[in-house]
C-alpha cells in the first residue's frame, strides 16, 4: 500500500521519501528502521501538508533530517533503551538512536539549515537527559 501512495503522492512527498531512503542506506540497523516508518507516517499523514511546507520554501532534506533527529532523541530520551540511568548497552539501540541523531544534526549543520552553535546545545542537551532518563 504505501508503494502505491509513493507513486500518486506529490512531488515533493517523493522527494522527501527518496531523501529518507538515502539515509536507511547511511543508517543500516534497526533503529533507523524504526524512525524511517515514523518518519514514513508523518509524511502520508498529511501529504499535502507537508508539499505545501516545500513550496513555502523549505528543503525535503531539511524537514527529513528535523523529523529524523527529533525521532531519535525523543526515543533515547525515554529511557526504554537504557540499561540503567544514563547508560546505554553498548551496540544496542540507544547508541544507534544517538549515533541517527548526531550524523543528521552535523548534516543539517552542513547544509547551513542550524548553526553549529545551536547544534552544540541540542547535542549536550540530548546528553544530560540520557543521564537522567532510564
Amino acid at each position: 500500500m504505501i508503494q502505491l501512495k509513493r507513486f500518486f503522492a506529490p512531488k515533493e512527498v517523493r522527494a522527501a521519501l527518496g531523501v529518507l531512503d538515502e539515509l536507511a542506506c547511511t543508517f543500516d540497523n534497526e533503529a533507523f528502521r524504526i524512525v524511517h516508518l515514523q518518519v514514513e507516517r508523518w509524511i502520508f499523514s498529511n501529504p499535502q501538508k507537508f508539499a505545501a511546507r516545500v513550496r513555502a520554501g523549505t528543503r525535503p532534506r531539511n524537514l527529513v533530517l528535523a523529523a529524523v533527529s527529533d525521532l531519535a532523541a525523543r526515543h533515547v530520551e525515554s529511557g526504554e533503551y537504557h540499561y540503567y540511568r544514563g547508560f546505554l548497552p553498548p551496540g544496542g539501540l540507544g547508541e544507534d538512536f544517538v549515533k541517527i541523531y548526531d550524523a543528521s544534526v552535523d548534516e543539517a549543520v552542513r547544509l547551513g539549515f542550524i548553526t553549529d552553535e545551536w547544534a552544540k546545545e541540542q547535542r549536550a542537551g540530548l546528553r544530560r537527559n540520557i543521564e537522567t532518563v532510564g
